[in-house]
């Protein structure tokens, strides 16, 4: 039993027999004192304990943990600069890289040559309009037969020959007849007068006539026109 449980023992029966007291013997009578409350007696009782197990505790050495060795960091590696060669260390084994494989049996690809826009194909029958005469505009005779020529060039890459027509497409036809032949061959930048004989309306005022030239194969290209006042 340690110091201070054998301590508390007697603290603890000195106060029972202090509570309990003496039997009062039947001879003779004792002179009465001032009563002690009990529970007085219990407390101070309590005190002193109490304050004994404080001391105690006070004077009872505390055990000091070993504190922990100071940590010091390791040694970081320092890495070599970007694009450096960095040499391998001694006893180090460097394992070069295996090759890639070749792929065996692949043709080489040759891109295709570029040759910037393709001209556009000529068109192989082609007018352009020169002249006319009579001038449009000009004044005609009612129902009075007269000539009219439309000069034209052959802008094209064929060459028009006396199959090719030049024909009425549209408005009063004026002439006698509604299609006649190329009067003779004309080669690709080369002009040609087509001429037909007219004759004015009976009726006065402007009169228009359009007309256009046809291949052998019945194809209509270029335009030619003329515009009159019949009085």
């Amino acid at each position: 039993m340690s110091k201070f449980s054998l301590f508390l023992f007697v603290m603890i029966t000195l106060i029972l027999t202090a509570c309990g007291g003496q039997p009062a013997g039947p001879s003779s009578p004792v002179e009465e004192g001032p009563t002690v409350d009990p529970n007085l007696v219990f407390t101070s009782g309590a005190q002193t304990v109490v304050a004994q197990i404080t001391i105690d505790a006070a004077n009872r050495p505390i055990p000091t943990a070993a504190l922990p060795a100071t940590i010091t960091p390791a040694s970081l590696p320092t890495l070599p600069p970007l694009g450096s060669e960095v040499a391998p260390a001694a006893g180090e084994v460097v394992t070069q890289p295996e090759a890639l494989p070749t792929l065996a049996g692949i043709a080489t690809l040759t891109p295709a040559a570029f040759g910037g826009p393709t001209a556009a194909a000529p068109i192989p029958d082609r007018m352009t309009w020169v002249s006319n005469n009579p001038p449009d505009n000009a004044k005609v005779p009612a129902g009075k037969p007269f000539k009219i020529t439309w000069t034209v060039t052959n802008t094209g890459t064929t060459t028009w020959t006396t199959e090719y027509y030049f024909k009425h497409f549209a408005g009063s036809q004026l002439g006698k007849l509604a299609a006649y032949p190329v009067p003779k061959e004309v080669k690709p930048n080369t002009s040609v007068d087509l001429t037909l004989d007219a004759v004015a309306p009976n009726t006065t005022g402007e009169v228009y006539s359009l007309w256009v030239l046809q291949t052998p194969s019945g194809v209509n290209f270029g335009r030619f026109d003329i515009t009159l006042t019949v009085q």
